[in-house]
């Protein structure tokens, strides 16, 4: 005991300390040091969890995966620092530098990257770039097989080979 507070020791070895900061455990191996900004869970130097306003929970490093949970913004699945899916008002899944779907209040898009979405379902209705492919289905009406669209009536067939009919009443 001292004025910086109480150390504790077993064989020899520092094992806990008790001052304005505390801490659980060796330096050299696992432990835990709780202060004034929150609590860490450490293995040696290598930093495990951080709990403060926000929360860190794995290693933040290269090549290595985290969670964080953002007081103001919701919860971040992360490698290293690049989020790689975040639930929040809006939920992204993928990089958002890259291929990733979004979903938020007013939309559930599927984007190339952070600034082109190929896919939008929202309640203006379902948008999309490139191209449809479809071999089965209908659309307005008119039927949609492997080699023709044709409308219900059959007034109007378009054929993949090039045959068009177009009859009327």
């Amino acid at each position: 005991v001292n004025s910086d507070g109480l150390t504790i020791t077993q064989g020899g070895n520092d094992v806990a300390t008790f001052g304005s900061t505390a801490r659980l455990g060796q330096t050299s191996a696992e432990h835990t040091i709780v202060d004034s900004s929150g609590m860490t869970v450490k293995d040696g130097s290598t930093t495990l969890a951080i709990f403060s306003e926000d929360v860190t929970l794995g290693e933040v490093a290269s090549n290595k995966r985290n969670v964080f949970i953002d007081a103001d913004s919701g919860v971040k699945i992360r490698d290293n620092t690049t989020d790689l899916a975040s639930f929040g008002a809006t939920t992204t899944i993928g990089s958002t530098s890259g291929e990733h779907i979004s979903i938020s209040s007013d939309a559930f898009e599927i984007k190339t990257d952070a600034n082109t979405t190929v896919l939008s379902a929202s309640s203006a209705g379902l948008e999309m770039q490139g191209a449809v492919r479809a071999t089965s289905g209908t659309i307005g009406g008119f039927a949609i097989t492997s080699n023709a669209v044709s409308s219900s009536n059959n007034n109007i067939v378009l054929k993949s080979d090039g045959q068009t009919t177009l009859s009327g009443s």
